[in-house]
């Protein structure tokens, strides 16, 4: 497991654009969210399930930064709907 952690933390780290990032983010988020479980539910003090949030945050933030920079995606209402009618527009292009 330690090993799949490294080879993740490696993924995110470079910069590029693949579906492999993807799962990668998604792998982490299950572990983070399933860490703050087991600190709650191991009944240990809040305190201890601090870390697992914060880095829970932190991946979130890095992924809808990854989001905006590889795929475009805004993160405004009117952003987004300028970015969906473009889209409208290449796929009607296309057919």
């Amino acid at each position: 497991m330690a090993v799949a952690k490294l080879v993740g933390a490696v993924v995110l780290a470079i910069p590029f654009k693949s579906r492999l990032k993807e799962w990668v983010y998604a792998g982490f988020t299950i572990v983070f969210i399933s860490a703050l479980i087991a600190h709650i539910a191991g009944g240990l003090p809040l305190s201890t399930a601090i870390m697992p949030t914060v880095m829970l945050v932190v991946l979130l933030v890095s992924y809808f930064s990854y989001l905006r920079l590889f795929h475009g995606v805004k993160s405004t209402k009117k952003d987004l709907s300028q970015h969906e009618k473009r889209s409208d527009k290449k796929i009607l292009q296309t057919v």
